[in-house]
């Protein structure tokens, strides 16, 4: 279930949201440190209140993939590929 993933997710935890900010701009993303990240992508029709609550109470910060809507499966590279290219740009490899 969303409630089990949610409470294995370990190290840096991000979820696409419109609202949130672009993955260069978030603070945690800028730490070379990063070893472990959980990602959270919702279904087509976005989290619910419960989810993005339960979200946020785990410390997870919004991050804006896009001004249009995506589909899941492109979501998951997009963000991926911006949080390796973040990473990066922060660390000395």
């Amino acid at each position: 279930s969303f409630s089990e993933v949610l409470a294995s997710a370990d190290g840096l935890i991000l979820h696409a949201d419109i609202s949130g900010k672009p993955i260069f701009e978030i603070d945690s993303c800028k730490s070379a440190s990063v070893d472990k990240a959980g990602i959270f992508i919702g279904p087509p029709g976005g989290f619910s209140e419960e989810e993005i609550s339960a979200l946020e109470n785990a410390g997870s910060k919004p991050v804006w993939l896009s001004s249009h809507r995506l589909r899941t499966e492109l979501a998951s590279v997009v963000f991926v590929g911006g949080l390796v290219s973040a990473l990066r740009m922060n660390s000395s490899v």
